[in-house]
């Protein structure tokens, strides 16, 4: 689990914006334990002046990562500090009632995590002015695919998993489609746009169970 904030927007240029580290990891086998491996990488990392954890339970860390970004794709189409409504906390609501569904464990991401004021928190990057997170970043390069697929997505594909509708994921999944195919300028709709889209998907696509 990454935890980074950094921009990549100019082939060859990447920007950390973390404090006084760098960024946060979170390092485990897949589904569950730490090995040798882990904690030698956990060591390295800490080296080179990441906050690298071996953590046990390293899927749990994932899924709350995780509700994090599944507003990425309305920083993307909003544009940075724009403001949302409560898009965001209905999406992250979905997503944990799936993951309650399923039976699947996550932190409270209501809760900021402490390891973040102690070492990692955002700073300024000196000749560098934020754009925004990784969703809009793609968008920026023209990358020509982008993670929605594997955050709404997810939620999306857990929900019918568990024969549950999941209309706000789904309809930014599909979102973010339309943007990377159309070439959207990031931040070029309006909070009103993302209420006439997730409207209008509501009446065309209906979600499958």
């Amino acid at each position: 689990t990454v935890m980074m904030p950094s921009m990549y927007v100019q082939p060859g240029e990447v920007a950390v914006f973390g404090g006084p580290k760098i960024g946060i990891l979170d390092i485990g086998r897949v589904p569950s334990g730490i090995d040798e491996a882990d904690t030698a990488l956990a060591r390295l990392l800490t080296s080179a002046n990441f906050a690298a954890f071996t953590c046990p339970d390293i899927m749990m860390s994932k899924r709350s990562k995780l509700l994090l970004n599944l507003g990425n794709i309305v920083q993307a189409a909003l544009g940075l500090d724009v403001d949302s409504g409560d898009l965001i906390p209905r999406l992250r609501a979905e997503a944990e009632a799936v993951y309650r569904a399923r039976g699947l464990t996550w932190q409270d991401v209501s809760k900021p995590d402490p390891r973040r004021e102690e070492q990692m928190r955002v700073v300024a990057c000196p000749g560098v002015e934020r754009v925004g997170g990784s969703t809009l970043q793609s968008l920026l390069r023209d990358a020509g695919s982008m993670e929605t697929d594997f955050l709404n997505g997810e939620v999306e594909l857990q929900g019918r998993l568990a024969s549950m509708e999941t209309p706000l994921n789904g309809a930014m999944t599909r979102l973010g489609v339309e943007m990377l195919r159309n070439r959207t300028e990031p931040g070029s709709m309006t909070l009103d746009d993302i209420h006439r889209y997730l409207a209008d998907t509501a009446k065309t696509s209906p979600i499958r169970a």
